[in-house]
């Protein structure tokens, strides 16, 4: 995509020229995604938003491995720490007791069991060098919504709504 191709389907929050959204067709995902956009200057993107929006439509299968794999061990760590009510059985921890109750034992139910939400950019990351993209995933262990970060075109974190990028800056 080309700048001019996203300012024509970009649609700009009322009174909020910062804020733009728009769909496009991911061919790794195989369906359209939302793309949310915070720009600096009002109803425009800069080159970094266009770079990165053709990173995630560049994506590839390793790509798709690496984002199952953080859902997954985001879904463990979630599953490790957080108690959620769920009964207990005789001789089952309670963090086997909340995988089988969200039915999530491996990387493809992660994947299956979260539902990609938007992907985020950010413009007022510009102290950073890389370029990101945060992956917004809804499901049912992650209360803060699950993010899988993308930084110049690669898959290379996780964490929760509100995930600080710089963590991935030395990566």
């Amino acid at each position: 995509m080309n700048k001019q191709e996203i300012l024509e389907i970009c649609k700009w929050k009322e009174d909020e020229g910062w804020f733009g959204q728009f769909e496009c067709f991911s061919p790794l995902l195989d369906h359209t995604v939302e793309i949310h956009l915070i720009v600096n200057n009002d109803y425009q993107i800069s080159d970094r938003t266009l770079a990165i929006v053709n990173a995630f439509l560049g994506l590839n299968e390793h790509s798709l491995l690496e984002i199952k794999r953080f859902l997954w061990e985001g879904c463990q760590l979630c599953c490790e720490e957080i108690s959620y009510g769920i009964e207990v059985k005789e001789g089952q921890t309670e963090t086997e007791a909340n995988h089988e109750a969200f039915g999530v034992f491996n990387r493809e139910d992660a994947f299956e069991k979260s539902s990609l939400m938007y992907l985020l950019i950010n413009e007022s990351n510009e102290e950073f060098k890389g370029n990101y993209g945060l992956l917004n995933f809804d499901n049912e262990w992650e209360s803060h919504i699950s993010v899988v970060v993308m930084k110049d075109g690669e898959i290379v974190g996780h964490g929760e709504s509100g995930v600080y990028v710089g963590q991935f800056e030395s990566h």
